[in-house]
């Protein structure tokens, strides 16, 4: 069999091929598309879920580097203020990208917990009390770090820091720091609870009304 042969051949079953596929697609298609479609939902909420797992779990280690980061600027701040000098150029723009980034860490339980919720993902009973806390405590803590953040950019702005100013910051600092413990009580009982006991996937699929 010549080339030519072999290509009639191969461009008959070719055709006779993509005929039964879209045969196949027309009479199964349907089915198929929504089987597919809900498996890549049930994927996507799963992925949600353990996104969320895993950004609880990191959020102990996450905020207790923000408060070290604080208490570093505080310090910082704190000499500022009892030498009179003003900051220079470098170390404000460095301060600036830590508040910055602590304020961002603040959404993050928040945000990924809508992403869960988009696909109807539910937190199950016994997982909900300390998780409702958590979202409280890290609303709090959100709140109490951008007044800090706020006090801290103004102050930095000055010529000279006040020991008043820095006192009020100082207020503030510590208002940060009580709410630091809700979230850590928060996690502390979230932590007992399996990865199964804490996430409901039997919504995921299920339209609204049903």
């Amino acid at each position: 069999m010549d080339l030519q042969a072999w290509d009639n051949v191969i461009s008959i079953a070719s055709n006779a091929v993509t005929g039964l596929s879209l045969l196949g697609g027309v009479i199964f298609g349907g089915v198929k598309l929504q089987e597919m479609v809900k498996n890549k939902k049930m994927e996507q909420a799963f992925a949600s879920a353990i996104a969320l797992k895993d950004e609880i779990d990191a959020t102990r280690g996450r905020y207790n580097r923000m408060r070290f980061d604080l208490t570093r600027i505080m310090t910082f701040i704190d000499t500022l203020a009892k030498t009179g000098q003003k900051v220079d150029q470098e170390s404000y723009y460095q301060i600036q990208g830590s508040l910055r980034d602590m304020a961002e860490n603040t959404f993050r339980i928040g945000s990924c917990f809508v992403k869960v919720s988009h696909y109807n993902v539910a937190i199950k009973q016994p997982a909900w009390e300390p998780f409702n806390a958590l979202l409280h405590s890290a609303g709090e803590t959100q709140i109490a770090i951008s007044k800090l953040v706020n006090l801290i950019t103004q102050a930095l702005l000055k010529e000279q820091i006040t020991a008043e100013e820095f006192a009020t910051i100082r207020s503030f600092y510590d208002e940060h720091g009580e709410r630091m413990k809700g979230v850590n009580n928060a996690i502390a009982g979230i932590d007992i609870i399996k990865f199964d006991d804490f996430f409901d996937f039997s919504k995921v699929n299920k339209k609204s009304r049903d």
